[in-house]
C-alpha cells in the first residue's frame, strides 16, 4: 500500500488558466498601486525629472543634494510627499531629522535589519562579524524606504532622495567609489536588488 498522496485532489490548471490568473493578479496590483498613490497622503511619485537636472542641482530645496548619475535619482526630499512630513522650519532636510541617523546610519540597527531579512528568507547561519560597507548601504537604503514609505510590497521600489543617498555614502563609502544606484529594467519592470548585497 502506498503512503499519503496529499495533492491528488488539487485542481489542475491549463496553461491558459494560469495565464488568465497571472493577468488578473497583475491588474489587481495595478489598481491597488494606483489607489495607494491617490489615498490622500500626498505621496504621488512625481513624473520623471526633466533632462536639465543632470546639468545642475537647481531642483534641490534642502541644500544637501548633488547631481546624481541618472535623472530619476536627481530628486530632493522636498519633492517626496512622505519625506515632507519630517520637514519643518528647523529641519530643512530629511537627513537632519533625528530619526534618520537612528534608522539609516546606526551600524547596530543596519546589522540587525540584515539578520532579520536573512531570517525571514529562511537562511541559516550568522552574518560575518565584519561586514563590508556595501551591506550596510544596502540595509540603509531598505530601512530608509520602510521608514519613509512603510511596506510597499514585493518588487515595488521608490527612489531615495539624493541628500539621503549622499549621507549614507559618506558614512558607508564604496572602496572603489562606484555605486550601483537606482535602476529599472529595460522592459519597465523594477529590478530586484541582487541577494549578495544582503551579506
Amino acid at each position: 500500500m502506498e503512503g499519503p498522496r496529499p495533492y491528488d485532489f488539487e485542481p489542475q490548471y491549463s496553461a491558459e488558466e494560469i495565464a488568465q490568473r497571472a493577468e488578473a493578479r497583475r491588474r489587481l496590483r495595478t489598481v491597488s498601486s494606483s489607489e495607494s498613490d491617490s489615498d490622500g497622503t500626498g505621496d504621488v511619485e512625481p513624473p520623471p525629472p526633466p533632462p536639465d537636472r543632470l546639468d545642475n542641482n537647481d531642483w534641490c530645496s534642502c541644500g544637501n543634494c548633488a547631481v546624481m548619475p541618472t535623472q530619476m535619482e536627481c530628486i530632493c526630499c522636498h519633492e517626496i510627499g512622505n519625506c515632507r512630513q519630517f520637514l519643518s522650519p528647523s529641519v530643512n532636510c530629511v537627513r537632519d531629522y533625528e530619526d534618520f541617523s537612528k534608522v539609516c546610519l546606526e551600524r547596530a540597527v543596519l546589522r540587525t535589519a540584515l539578520v532579520a531579512r536573512l531570517d525571514k528568507r529562511g537562511h541559516r547561519g550568522n552574518l560575518p562579524r565584519i561586514l563590508e560597507n556595501e551591506s550596510y548601504r544596502y540595509s540603509a537604503y531598505r530601512l530608509f524606504t520602510y521608514w519613509i514609505h512603510g511596506l510597499l510590497g514585493r518588487g515595488v521600489r521608490k527612489v531615495i532622495p539624493s541628500c539621503a543617498v549622499l549621507k549614507i555614502h559618506s558614512i558607508y563609502p564604496a572602496a572603489d567609489g562606484v555605486y550601483t544606484g537606482f535602476s529599472i529594467g529595460d522592459d519597465g519592470e523594477q529590478q530586484v536588488v541582487p541577494e549578495h548585497f544582503a551579506i
